[in-house]
Formats: C-alpha cells, sequence, structure tokens
C-alpha cells in the first residue's frame, strides 16, 4: 500500500514559540508530515509582541523574531500539506493583523540550509518591556525540552523575566 500523502503539495514551517509542539497544530486541521530541531541564523527571540491590547499594562509579551546578525533561534521544522496553511494563518494571528507570514532559511542539525515559512509580529502589535507570562514561558520551555533544543537555547528560555 503506497503513501496517499506523497500526491500533496508540502511546505515547511518553522515554529519556535508555543507552537513547537504539534499537539497545538492538530486541534486546527494541521497534520505534520515531519518534524526536526533546527536553528533560525540572524534572529534572536523577543517577548514583544502585545498578548492583548487589554493587557497593556500588565506588560504580557508573546513571541516574536527579529533580525539579529549573530544571534540565533532554536525550533522546529515541521513539513506540512499546503492546504493546511490557511488554518495555521488563522490560528496563529494573521487574519487578525496581529502576525504575517515570512520566508525563512533553517539549519538542520547537519548544517544544511531548508527554506520554509514562519510567522512574525507586525510592527504595531509590538512593545518594548513586555514579559512571557509564566505559564505561557513554562509551555514553551518545556515543548523545546521535548524537541532536544540545547542546553544553551532552555537555559536562556528558562531564565527569561516573567509577569504573573
Amino acid at each position: 500500500m503506497g503513501d496517499t500523502r506523497s500526491s500533496e503539495e508540502r511546505a515547511f514551517y518553522f515554529a519556535y514559540c508555543v507552537r513547537l509542539d504539534a499537539i497545538r497544530l492538530d486541534p486546527r486541521h494541521v497534520a505534520c508530515i515531519s518534524s526536526e530541531t533546527v536553528t533560525l541564523p540572524d534572529y534572536c527571540l523577543l517577548f514583544n509582541v502585545l498578548e492583548d491590547h487589554d493587557f497593556i499594562f500588565e506588560c504580557r509579551g508573546l513571541a516574536n523574531i527579529v533580525p539579529t546578525p549573530g544571534a540565533s533561534v532554536e525550533g522546529v521544522l515541521y513539513e506540512i500539506s499546503t492546504d493546511a496553511i490557511d488554518a495555521l494563518d488563522a490560528y496563529v494571528g494573521v487574519d487578525d493583523l496581529k502576525y504575517y507570514r515570512k520566508p525563512v532559511r533553517v539549519h538542520r542539525q547537519n548544517g544544511c540550509g531548508v527554506s520554509a515559512f514562519t510567522y512574525a509580529a507586525w510592527p504595531d502589535k509590538t512593545a518594548q518591556g513586555l514579559r512571557p507570562h509564566d505559564g505561557y514561558l513554562h509551555q514553551l520551555v518545556q515543548a523545546a525540552k521535548r524537541h532536544g533544543c540545547s542546553q544553551r537555547f532552555l537555559s536562556w528560555l528558562s531564565n527569561q523575566p516573567t509577569c504573573v
């Protein structure tokens, strides 16, 4: 019996936030064909996205990537069906104009580069001085551990200041 998925169009999605866990994608009808831990060079991870405008006074921020020469962000490269991209866009907040789809080039552990897409926040949805909610950061750290992110990255994540 052949693989029925072989004829469908596929794309690579780089996840760097709580969507590191495929379990967060499945309820959104985003089936993962494969996954692996990768690195996005020349970007840094910030928690500068306003979680919700109502929380601006609580300084709660969500994850975002920002171009930063020499830095890197670890995450998961998912191979998904292109049919699932619209559902992923809606889940991430593209429809609400919080994030936009962005092409990136990630590096596999063997050093090979792969073209993928990810999501970055629109500048008007970001602010300085934000921190992740402690529950959000905990979920991110646990997902990064499960996917085998480096100890250096896990330590950096774990030491991020949070808000309650």
